[in-house]
């Protein structure tokens, strides 16, 4: 389980992890085909439990916005031995901040193929995010692919919100909370449910 906090991302934590395995110790030799010896280090995926569908986040809840996001390397100065190579990343955003009924929510996302037509970095190469405020306050995010109605179906990673701390959270904290480690030990025994 990962405390989420503002400023660290699922991905922030995976490269975290990437970035602490660098060292050799935890890297493996094997050989190849050929019998060169080649060596590998570990490769982090994170991965959630399902939480509801994004049908079932909007009966309740606010469709905040959908967000595009694609990046493209821009080679203007050649190809040479050493180029310089700049990361240009493209985003917009449909703000939405209503509630939506299932009809309109099939409407909004299947005006997405089009609008990805011509949107740098095409359909392939585009990330999109839809948010939705829940009933409690809590803004969930994730990342769907695009395919017609079935975007309905794909699901949030499931995030749970613990509060009622005495003494309050404060913005950070040096060492392990005991009522934090509870509490997230009580969320990991009901995931599933």
């Amino acid at each position: 389980m990962i405390e989420k906090v503002p400023g660290i991302y699922l991905s922030s934590v995976k490269d975290h992890l990437a970035w602490v395995c660098k060292s050799a110790l935890y890297e493996k030799e094997v050989q190849d085909d050929d019998g060169n010896p080649k060596r590998f280090r570990p490769v982090f995926e994170i991965d959630g439990h399902q939480s509801r569908t994004i049908r079932e986040a909007l009966r309740t809840g606010t469709l905040q916005d959908i967000e595009f996001i694609s990046h493209e390397e821009n080679h203007e100065d050649g190809l040479d031995e050493d180029p310089i190579v700049e990361e240009v990343v493209h985003e917009a955003r449909w703000e939405v901040k209503k509630r939506v009924s299932e009809d309109q929510a099939r409407t909004i996302f299947g005006r997405i193929g089009g609008f990805l037509g011509g949107f740098r970095g095409g359909a392939d190469d585009t990330q999109i995010f839809v948010r939705i405020k829940a009933a409690n306050g809590q803004i969930k995010r994730t990342e769907v692919h695009h395919n017609g109605d079935e975007i309905l179906e794909q699901a949030f990673v499931q995030n749970e919100i613990v509060n009622d701390f005495d003494p309050p959270l404060t913005q950070r904290y040096e060492a392990f909370r005991h009522d934090m480690i509870q509490k997230m030990l009580e969320v990991a025994n009901n995931v599933g449910d």
